[in-house]
């Protein structure tokens, strides 16, 4: 990696987080600002998607309130985390309104990082318990990892899912496609 690459990534992460001072200095006789607009242009997205039920007063369940304050935070910290290897987190709040719930409750508080299940990331499971006034007598989703089950999912979890994923990307590994997992000998996958 040159010095322009370390330059340029670490510009990517200041921008990111609006830190950045434009200056009139170039490096390698480019426009920075040219330069970073150019790289964010054709970094890979990485999709993060997180869904939850709104009920009709627009209401959500603490715990998926509070596992959306943790997916935000971790998306904030992976962009930081994989500006330098051009990739950029691309979060996806999706609502759930009641009749989807009824019809699926445990699509509720659901991550899906590069269109895979956090749970599938992590090499746990999905779990549910029961949950509050929102979601009435329906069981919502947890994480199921290590023994222990987390109704709200952490930002560390968060975390390492994506950069697991984010690795994949980099090596170019997996097709990251949902329909192509488990499509060959040695796959993993659940």
């Amino acid at each position: 990696m040159t010095d322009a690459d370390r330059f340029a990534g670490a510009d990517v992460a200041q921008w990111l987080t609006g830190r950045h001072r434009w200056g009139a200095t170039s490096v390698g006789g480019r426009n920075q600002k040219a330069d970073l607009i150019e790289r964010i242009a054709i970094m890979q997205k990485l999709p993060i998607k997180w869904r939850r039920l709104v009920n009709r007063s627009g209401a959500t369940c603490p715990r998926c309130s509070a596992t959306g304050d943790e997916v935000r935070r971790a998306v904030a910290a992976l962009r930081l985390l994989l500006a330098p290897l051009e990739i950029e987190p691309v979060l996806d709040e999706e609502t759930i309104d009641e009749a989807g719930f009824e019809h699926d409750p445990l699509q509720s508080n659901q991550i899906l990082i590069a269109d895979r299940p956090i749970e599938r990331w992590l090499g746990g499971k999905t779990g549910q318990s029961r949950c509050c006034a929102e979601c009435g007598d329906k069981d919502c989703r947890t994480l199921e990892l290590a023994g222990q089950s987390h109704e709200v999912i952490p930002e560390a979890l968060i975390l390492r899912a994506g950069l697991v994923a984010a690795a994949e990307l980099v090596r170019g590994a997996a097709n990251l496609d949902a329909e192509s997992c488990c499509s060959g000998p040695g796959c993993g996958c659940t």
